[in-house]
């Protein structure tokens, strides 16, 4: 059986993984700690805990998923979120060294912020409202970026980038 067809290029799939370039103005809107992301930090008593927890809030805030595992994160925004809180930007790389840790973490913060994983129900409805987008265009980037952005705004967690384009 054939596999279905790809809306993207593997280069165009690397693009919407990549983290953007952490400029000043980047960092000033998304890894800024408010309110919110301080009270969930406030609840860990170890530094790395406190700032891989405000990592992990603040990316999924920015770009709708939490870091993987082995994405290695641009020392800017460490050093940018470590210098907020206080603490040695050298914390992040002894944080969440037990998988268990980073997942209760990563279920912590998700319940904290109001972010919920995609269900079967989510996926049908998102097929509903990107069906009259789809009718409009061949181009599969609009098509995935409007995808990313809707499902941002609705904090529903982003699926994988290879079940997002097809």
């Amino acid at each position: 059986m054939p596999s279905p067809p790809q809306l993207l290029s593997s280069s165009q799939r690397a693009a919407l993984l990549a983290f953007p370039d952490p400029t000043s103005d980047l960092l000033a809107r998304f890894y800024t700690l408010g309110p919110q992301e301080l009270a969930l930090i406030r609840e860990r008593r170890k530094p790395r805990n406190r700032l891989g927890v405000a990592l992990l809030a603040l990316h999924v805030q920015h770009l709708g998923a939490f870091p993987a595992t082995d994405q290695d994160l641009p020392s800017a925004v460490i050093e940018t979120v470590a210098q907020q809180l206080d603490v040695d930007p050298e914390d992040y790389t002894r944080y969440a060294r037990r998988d268990e840790t980073r997942r209760e973490h990563q279920l912590q913060v998700a319940a904290a912020l109001g972010y919920t994983a995609m269900t079967s129900v989510h996926y049908r409805q998102v097929v509903t409202w990107l069906r009259p987008l789809a009718a409009g265009t061949a181009r599969g980037l609009p098509l995935v970026t409007a995808l990313l952005d809707h499902l941002r705004e609705q904090k529903w967690l982003l699926p994988p980038i290879t079940v997002a384009s097809r």
